[in-house]
């Protein structure tokens, strides 16, 4: 049974933490999200940024802890029970189905999770794929037919599709092509204008500064720091951060 969020945040993440093969993934991790904010995740490989991914749109189960959206609180015994038109992901390297075409693969979740007709869904599925300026004449290729940077437009207008509250991006510029990224991510800053409560986690450091309203540097499963992107950029506290930064900046 869902518990009530007295908690005024529309996110919050409550001593959260995950193992995989007695390895700790995500160690007792807190943060709270407002309605709207625009939060970019950074931080080294391996430092469980995926991860909490993941768990926040209950793919993965955690160990311990709770996730509470809008109303409702999630524990590790009803993870499985997210509301799936409330949170939407882009996933790194796209995850479209590789033997459905591009319509299907958008018209595919509207079906499933709001149960529209095949006539609905497709219309719908349209009108976001020309939203993300993929063209008529791809709408019945095939993934492996499609550049990498069209495969991330379908991705994102799968996503897109079902008007998710949440939308959450994972290395959405990973493995494109340096000609493709600055489209993709324009795109998606023309979508960070929206009131959509949106969560990156992306070495696009700059980008990231320019369209988020928080910033949380990720390290061993646990945020070192939270704050505005001006200070996590250019007033890092913790020795950790101030090392990542002279690596990429």
């Amino acid at each position: 049974m869902f518990l009530f969020n007295n908690n005024m945040s529309f996110i919050s993440i409550n001593n959260l933490s995950k193992s995989y093969d007695q390895r700790e993934i995500i160690s007792n991790l807190s943060i709270s999200l407002e309605k709207g904010d625009k939060f970019s995740i950074i931080g080294p490989s391996g430092s469980g940024k995926t991860t909490l991914l993941k768990l926040l749109i209950g793919v993965e189960k955690f160990d311990s802890g709770e996730i509470i959206i809008d109303d409702y609180v999630f524990d590790h015994h009803n993870h499985k029970k997210f509301p799936k038109n409330k949170i939407g992901m882009v996933f790194q390297g796209h995850h479209l189905f590789p033997h459905m075409s591009v319509i299907e693969n958008v018209s595919l979740s509207l079906k499933l999770v709001k149960k529209n007709n095949s006539k609905l869904a497709i219309e719908k599925a349209i009108k976001t794929l020309s939203k993300v300026k993929i063209s008529k004449n791809l709408y019945n290729k095939l993934p492996n037919d499609l550049s990498g940077g069209e495969k991330q437009r379908v991705a994102i207008a799968r996503m897109l599709v079902l008007e998710p509250e949440i939308m959450i991006f994972d290395e959405p510029t990973a493995s494109l092509d340096p000609a493709l990224i600055s489209d993709i991510l324009e795109l998606i800053d023309s979508l960070s204008r929206s009131s959509k409560t949106m969560i990156f986690v992306t070495h696009e450091i700059k980008f990231a500064e320019k369209i988020s309203t928080k910033m949380g540097y990720l390290d061993n499963g646990k945020f070192l720091e939270v704050d505005t992107p001006k200070k996590i950029i250019y007033e890092p506290e913790s020795e950790e951060l101030k090392k990542f930064l002279s690596k990429i900046l």
